[in-house]
């Protein structure tokens, strides 16, 4: 495991570079191989090789073995860069919630962290699925919002915590949580469109809309509070299993009509 403040630029990623317009930036420059996935979601995935499998549930597309993660050329080096300096960030953050918890273990709450820096991360990881023309991220189509996210990245500009809320929940109790990356798929909550997705033993939930709709104020969104709150959901190892073959199922049946 990397160790805490350490960069996720990856050399081989730099070296690895072709031509092209860089996603974020919209200039003509050398793009990196760049991760769409942040490296150090991976760290729990890997096997002893240091390679790790990656599920589809596409009924045509069958486990593959990778030494790294996902990649793709988006962006040049500078903006490779920028992500890499949210990702830094972001890990130390989440590497130390154990140390965190509330006493009723409901909660992680985490003092003096920098909404900035880590509302920015959240931003940076559903733009990357929008842009990905990969099969894993097919499900995330922003739309407008694509393009005003985009502006936000490059300015460096949060928004308010209103503004594209995103939440992080901790799964406790289930190893494997662990060790599963979950596709994003898109959902609904409050009549709000959302994405979810899984890794690193959280889910992540971002909604992207105009409107509020009947999401409820105290959930503990980023930036809600001076310190970063993220709920801890309990669920046994047989628990997990079972939900994560009742989204995989669900899915496989929607994209199998497709494959059709």
């Amino acid at each position: 495991a990397a160790a805490e403040g350490q960069r996720y630029v990856s050399s081989s990623s730099v070296r690895n570079m072709k031509l092209g317009i860089c996603k974020l930036c919209l200039v003509e420059k050398d793009l990196a191989h760049s991760h769409i996935f942040p490296e150090f979601f991976y760290e729990p995935t890997y096997d002893e090789t240091n390679r790790f499998v990656s599920l589809s549930t596409h009924p045509r597309q069958k486990p593959k073995l990778f030494e790294k993660g996902l990649r793709e050329y988006l962006l040049c080096e500078e903006c490779e860069a920028q992500f890499s300096r949210y990702e830094t960030y972001a890990a130390s953050v989440l590497r130390k919630a154990e140390d965190f918890r509330t006493p009723d273990n409901h909660f992680v709450v985490i003092p003096d962290f920098d909404y900035t820096r880590f509302k920015l991360f959240g931003l940076s990881l559903i733009w990357r699925f929008h842009v990905s023309s990969l099969h894993m991220f097919g499900d995330v189509n922003l739309g407008p919002h694509a393009e005003r996210i985009r502006s936000m990245l490059v300015a460096e500009d949060p928004g308010a915590p209103s503004k594209y809320r995103v939440a992080v929940v901790k799964i406790d109790g289930a190893k494997s949580a662990d060790t599963v990356i979950h596709a994003p798929e898109r959902i609904m909550i409050g009549g709000v469109n959302a994405y979810f997705f899984l890794a690193y033993g959280y889910e992540w939930l971002f909604l992207i809309s105009n409107h509020s709709g009947n999401v409820p104020k105290d959930f503990p969104f980023v930036g809600m509070h001076p310190e970063l709150v993220m709920l801890i959901r309990t669920s046994d190892e047989k628990g997990f299993i079972r939900e994560m073959r009742r989204r995989m199922s669900g899915e496989l049946l929607e994209k199998a009509k497709g494959a059709t």
